[in-house]
């Protein structure tokens, strides 16, 4: 292959291994990458929606019906959402705080495997990442037809041990889309062309088009391809890292980034399926439309399940408050804060490797994680998906702090003339700085109480004088330190995988989720009462049961005895 063009691809996946996609790339689909300005016929229309009783839209409009402006919260193209009413800080452009491949440099390098205390599994790692695929997307300026591109590469320390010769001394990096505030014509905030909702529009997509490409039509079930994988993208759909047929394509346009990304898209498809056909057999009568619609409805409630009520209290080692039923003034929308820095925590969870396992836990050759991104579909094909969820399960996931391994935080390529670099670090705290994310400290007043708020020196935020001592050289200033930074730096709070303060982000930002959403999977009205009183999975998610685990056993032939107990956490 032409090593120009080798570059230019390694080039695009910048935006897709950071979770920032490229500008819509498919004929059928591409103007659901779009922004959807606030005096657009698109957001009329969506406030002027007649709300479904029963079911979600694909686009989000309706998550929350209280008013005709609620309608459109939460919806995919419209700006994210903040906590702070203050003007965020100026520091794209400035020189106020150092590079941050610097700073990545300083902080985070990682030499050796640093395990996560409290046992989590690498599938806390990914499904985290399902579930951010789900909720939040911000597309680039890169200069893709119809744009403008905005540059704002990264700068390249004169002495960085490992990309001091990269050409230009910078890493590439472009920013986001943004879209003015309704409520504030002279704001712009980045947008999400994903809906907020937890909706699994990582499988049906986030707009009626792309879940009708997805679509057999023939008894509500989805398009596969041999082996009951992903289908092939032969359906014109904008997809990552290019549109061609010789990748997966789900509803999230990144299901090809990594083999166990993949892997839990091929669950939740498989899940689907699965679903239909016992609603069929159940009701022979029914026909494709509603036999889809249950079926999206049935799999987004257990996915709901897993999130709020298996998967986040793994992590923060807590449970939400009680739920309350829906509460009409909560604004559902996904906010900078959390898609920029706080829910990027599965950045520090990887390892360099993919473990893989044979039946009975037999160890097969791992993965090189720095080989696997884009790789296609040939690791997928190959041998299924059992041994990656095997491996994933069984084990442990790196320690949430300030420590990165180096596949996410060097890429070296050897077969393009110059050594092409990708720091997932610094790309963090530039897209930081392009969203315009407060600072630390702001960030801690507002979401800590009393005396906790107050950051006076390095060590409020942690006990180890080795990171005080690494902030405070890089930094000099606890004021100056950035949200992502701060948060992994903090020491974790009793019982949990994270610091005091990213458990109250998350505790509100995913009480905004639940809270705001009226399709809540606990809320029974949704449901049509003869799937309800017979479709035994369903009741099961309500009643509390493991959800996780029971999907994984009903989508794969990997034995019990080949789970741990907790499927989010190592025997």
């Amino acid at each position: 292959m032409n090593k120009a063009i080798v570059a230019f691809a390694l080039v695009c996946l910048l935006g897709s291994i950071v979770a920032q996609p490229t500008s819509g790339n498919g004929p059928t689909d591409s103007e659901a990458f779009d922004g959807v300005a606030p005096d657009s016929e698109i957001f009329e229309r969506r406030t002027k929606t007649q709300c479904d009783p029963r079911f979600r839209t694909f686009d989000g409009t309706c998550t929350n019906d209280a008013t005709e402006l609620n309608r459109a919260e939460g919806s995919a193209g419209l700006p994210q959402f903040s906590y702070f009413l203050q003007s965020p800080p100026e520091l794209l452009f400035s020189d106020e705080l150092p590079s941050p491949r610097f700073i990545s440099n300083g902080l985070t390098m990682q030499t050796m495997d640093i395990r996560e205390p409290r046992g989590l599994n690498e599938l806390v790692t990914f499904f985290g990442q399902l579930i951010d695929h789900t909720c939040a997307s911000t597309p680039t300026n890169n200069g893709a037809e119809g744009t403008t591109a905005e540059p704002a590469f990264i700068d390249i320390p004169a002495d960085d041990p490992i990309m001091a010769n990269i050409s230009g001394s910078q890493l590439m990096f472009f920013r986001s889309e943004r879209e003015e505030l309704r409520t504030r014509p002279s704001v712009e905030r980045a947008i999400n062309i994903l809906t907020s909702a937890m909706d699994l529009d990582s499988v049906y997509g986030p707009s009626k088009a792309r879940s009708d490409a997805l679509r057999s039509f023939v008894d509500g079930e989805l398009k596969t391809s041999a082996n009951d994988l992903l289908p092939l993208n032969t359906l014109g759909l904008s997809n990552e890292p290019t549109p061609s047929s010789n990748f997966f394509v789900a509803g999230d346009a990144r299901s090809n980034e990594h083999p166990v990304l993949t892997t839990l898209h091929t669950v939740f498809l498989r899940e689907h399926n699965d679903i239909a056909r016992e609603i069929k057999a159940t009701f022979p009568e029914m026909e494709d439309e509603e036999i889809f619609n249950n079926s999206r409805q049935v799999n987004i409630a257990q996915f709901q399940r897993i999130v709020f009520d298996e998967w986040y209290p793994a992590i923060t080692g807590r449970t939400l408050p009680p739920y309350r039923g829906f509460i009409r003034t909560t604004d559902p929308t996904a906010s900078i804060l959390f898609t920029t820095a706080s829910f990027r925590v599965g950045h520090t969870l990887v390892n360099n490797e993919i473990t893989r396992l044979g039946p009975g836990l037999t160890p097969m050759s791992p993965l090189d994680l720095t080989m696997t991104f884009f790789a296609g579909v040939g690791p997928i094909i190959a041998e299924g998906i059992e041994p990656i969820l095997r491996g994933v399960l069984n084990t442990g996931a790196q320690k949430i702090d300030l420590m990165v391994v180096d596949a996410l935080r060097n890429f070296l390529f050897s077969n393009v003339e110059e050594v092409i670099g990708l720091d997932l670090i610094a790309l963090n705290l530039q897209r930081s700085r392009d969203h315009g994310v407060m600072l630390y400290t702001d960030i801690r007043r507002r979401f800590r109480r009393g005396r906790e708020a107050i950051v006076r020196s390095f060590s409020d935020i942690s006990s180890d004088p080795n990171v005080q001592s690494r902030l405070q050289s890089v930094y000099g200033d606890v004021d100056s330190i950035e949200a992502w930074i701060g948060l992994m730096a903090e020491d974790h709070a009793p019982g949990s995988s994270m610091g005091a303060t990213m458990l109250a982000i998350w505790e509100e930002e995913f009480g905004r989720f639940r809270d705001g959403d009226r399709f809540f999977y606990v809320n029974t009205f949704q449901y049509d009462p003869r799937v309800l009183a017979s479709i035994p999975r369903l009741q099961a998610a309500l009643d509390g049961e493991d959800t996780m685990k029971a999907l994984l056993l009903r989508n794969t032939n990997i034995s019990p005895s080949d789970m741990p107990d907790n499927p989010f956490f190592t025997n």
